[in-house]
């Protein structure tokens, strides 16, 4: 299925590769988060993944929200590559140091989505009628706004600034055209050890996305 898939999505925008293609969830749909189904659907699938690689259809190939003992199970189950890029929920208010460490360890990419806390779209916003809004959580963080003061830069060009000198990737997201400006002028400062620290110890557990960590 995920070969034909990368097949019929090729075909739909009229390319002959794509640049990143990535297993978006540890689970299988309507199947109980303990299922020992879980397992097997990863490796099948991240067997096929390396296949669409192998015929250059992808230029890399990666997963979303696979934790250490995920990426630690598919290695396990015998892989022939790993993968290039981890996708995951990342920013001061959640570091899931274990899965970042693992990734580290492993040569995987930390690919930090919802670097700005998700905003009012994120999960735990909709459960709550918007009342915990990450983003507005971390723009008007006292610390961020510090930082922000002290660098002359915004609350949102801090905290991509932080995540690019952990070395994550990151893909903020925005419809306006002001907001993806300013996003991309994150290249002309940086921010020093007692800012990255601050920034850091904001906090480690409070998630605003999906959470995968119950999946077996």
């Amino acid at each position: 299925k995920a070969q034909e898939a990368c097949r019929n999505s090729l075909q739909r925008l009229g390319l002959r590769q794509l640049d990143l293609y990535l297993i978006h969830w540890p689970a299988l749909p309507k199947k109980p988060h303990a299922s020992p189904l879980h397992r097997r659907a990863r490796h099948e699938t991240w067997k096929a993944l390396e296949e669409l690689y192998r015929q250059q259809l992808v230029r890399a190939i990666g997963v979303s929200n696979f934790t250490a003992s995920h990426l630690q199970q598919l290695i396990e189950d015998g892989i022939d590559m790993l993968p290039m890029v981890n996708q995951i929920e990342v920013h001061p208010l959640y570091q899931p140091k274990e899965t970042i460490d693992f990734c580290r360890k492993h040569g995987i990419v930390v690919e930090a989505y919802s670097p700005l806390g998700g905003g009012s779209a994120s999960n735990a916003a909709r459960a709550s009628d918007g009342e915990v809004d990450g983003t507005r959580l971390l723009l008007t963080h006292p610390s961020v706004q510090k930082v922000s003061e002290e660098t002359g830069k915004t609350t949102a060009q801090v905290l991509l600034r932080w995540a690019l000198q952990q070395d994550f990737m990151v893909i903020p997201r925005s419809s306006k055209p002001a907001r993806i400006q300013e996003n991309f002028d994150i290249f002309d400062f940086e921010l020093s050890e007692e800012h990255m620290r601050s920034i850091s110890e904001l906090g480690e557990g409070q998630k605003f996305c999906w959470d995968p960590k119950g999946v077996s």
